[in-house]
């Protein structure tokens, strides 16, 4: 049972990187004349942004406890290191990620890649290290 509260505290970490990532790609976009950002940032202040963050925070939390539970699933007592096929499976997730960044969002890519290495060391090497 500890798998999920683990999960869950990996999940609320995750989240609060992601309400970081998200602040800061935010005002670089604001800074750029003519984009979408800049328009809302005109418009509306940036409290009013603050409502999805959280929002996103508590689907980290939930995708965290549910990654304790797939981590629960997969792993058995004694096969919790960093060549289990969990440990290989968010690192893979992970590498796909930071690559769909780079790929996509040119601009912000390096703190959307930044969040694939956290998403790395917080479900694939934390929650296996802490779970034990």
């Amino acid at each position: 049972m500890i798998e999920l509260f683990i999960g869950a505290v990996c999940g609320a970490i995750a989240g609060l990187w992601f309400d970081v990532v998200a602040w800061v790609a935010f005002f670089q976009m604001a800074r750029t004349p003519g984009s979408w950002a800049a328009r809302v940032a005109a418009d509306k202040s940036p409290i009013v942004f603050l409502s999805p963050l959280l929002l996103f925070h508590s689907l980290w939390t939930l995708a965290g406890l549910l990654l304790g539970l797939a981590y629960r699933a997969i792993v058995s007592d004694d096969a919790g290191g960093p060549g289990s096929p969990f440990t290989i499976g968010v690192g893979a997730a992970a590498g796909v990620l930071a690559l769909v960044a780079i790929w996509k969002v040119r601009p912000h890519a390096m703190w959307l890649a930044s969040f694939g290495a956290v998403f790395f060391l917080l479900f694939g090497l934390l929650l296996p290290a802490w779970a034990r």
